[in-house]
């Protein structure tokens, strides 16, 4: 899944919920009223606002609030739409220039579409701050095959206050896996 500006994402469970139309949302695209989506869904809109499902019916979306996001999304430039690893240390895979909290604002949220190769074999990813020599963000285990929405949970150490190079890891937990990212998100 990558991420579109015109587009209103399910960030949890990795769907696009809208074209941006005006169709399916009552103000043009800037919330998900309107919208299913399975309970504890993350929605980013267009202009920044996120909510979160917390009802069966289809208003059911509370607003968490309007941030910015740094947002990538990977392809080893042939025909995977993912970056992938395979060695049993982390490795970096891609690389990203954290803005600095003075200019970005404290994270609130990091998310992650991953994957492995084989189902049963895990991967491990981290988000890790090279400038620092520290990790932001860390996700143990992962075992799924079919591409999946992660959340990376809290920051594990303070992101800098000013810039920082930032990079994705990945390694494999279990002899044979291949741990597997497809994007990054990163919201205050």
């Amino acid at each position: 899944m990558s991420f579109n500006a015109n587009k209103a994402h399910d960030v949890k469970n990795g769907v696009v919920l809208s074209d941006g139309g005006a169709g399916l949302f009552s103000d043009g695209g800037a919330s998900p009223l309107g919208a299913q989506a399975p309970l504890g869904s993350k929605y980013i809109a267009s202009d920044g606002s996120f909510w979160t499902k917390i009802g069966a019916g289809i208003n059911d979306w509370k607003l968490e609030g309007k941030g910015k996001t740094i947002s990538s999304s990977f392809t080893n430039g042939l025909s995977s739409t993912y970056l992938s690893a395979t060695s049993a240390t982390y490795t970096t895979i891609a690389s990203t220039l954290w803005p600095g909290s003075t200019l970005f604002g404290d994270v609130s949220l990091a998310e992650a579409l991953l994957s492995v190769k084989n189902a049963g074999k895990a991967g491990a990813i981290r988000i890790y701050d090279s400038t620092n020599a520290q990790v932001i963000f860390e996700l143990a285990s992962f075992s799924n095959a079919a591409p999946q929405v992660f959340d990376l949970g809290a920051a594990v150490n303070t992101p800098s206050a000013t810039g920082a190079t930032w990079e994705i890891q990945l390694k494999r937990v279990d002899t044979g896996a291949e741990a597997r990212v497809a994007a990054i998100l990163i919201l205050n």
